[in-house]
Parts: C-alpha cells; structure tokens; sequence
C-alpha cells in the first residue's frame, strides 16, 4: 500500500474511534444531567415543604397579632366613649347615625 493509502486508512480509524469517543461522552454528560435535574427536584420539594411550614406559621402569627390589636382597639374605642360620655351613658347611637333613624 502507498503513503495515500495507509494515512486515509488511519485518518478512517480515527474518525471512527472519535465517533465512539464522542458517543460515551454524550452518553456520560445525559446521565449526569438527569442526576443533577433529580438532585434540583430533590432540593426544590424540601424548599416547598419548609416554605409552605414557614408560611403557616407567619399566618398563624398575624392572626394572633391581629387580633390582639383588634382587642387593644375595642378596648380604647371603649375607653374612650366613657371619657366623652361617662361610664353610665347608655350606648345608643348618636344621632343622625343611620340605626337612630326611624324606617317610616
């Protein structure tokens, strides 16, 4: 065989050696991306999980704290009615308010 014929010989094997190579790479880097997509679920559902927790007991706080302020409202609204009007003043409504008025 002449020098032409012995490198396109060798110029085929490794392009098909490249070709293998190649091959086994794709096959390594679609593994480890589906390893690394499972390990980001993984870790977004534990992230879920503690947010959704976290969340509940914000809600359940802000409820407490409401209604704590609600009470400290009433209880101010109150004070306050007894300071313009006295402690024995009846609690019907001023008048011209809408309950005062008379369906006719």
């Amino acid at each position: 065989m002449g020098t032409r014929a012995n490198d396109l010989s060798r110029l085929c094997g490794e392009i098909g050696a490249l070709r293998v190579a190649r091959h086994t790479f794709m096959e390594g880097l679609r593994d480890g991306v589906v390893e690394v997509l499972a390990g980001f679920r993984k870790t977004h559902a534990k992230m879920a999980k503690r947010t959704r927790a976290d969340l509940r007991t914000f809600v359940s706080d802000l409820r407490g704290k409401v209604a704590n302020l609600r009470q400290v409202a009433i209880a101010e609204n109150e004070g306050a009615h007894t300071a313009w009007f006295g402690s024995h003043a009846s609690r019907k409504p001023m008048a011209g308010s809408k309950r005062s008025k008379s369906k006719s």
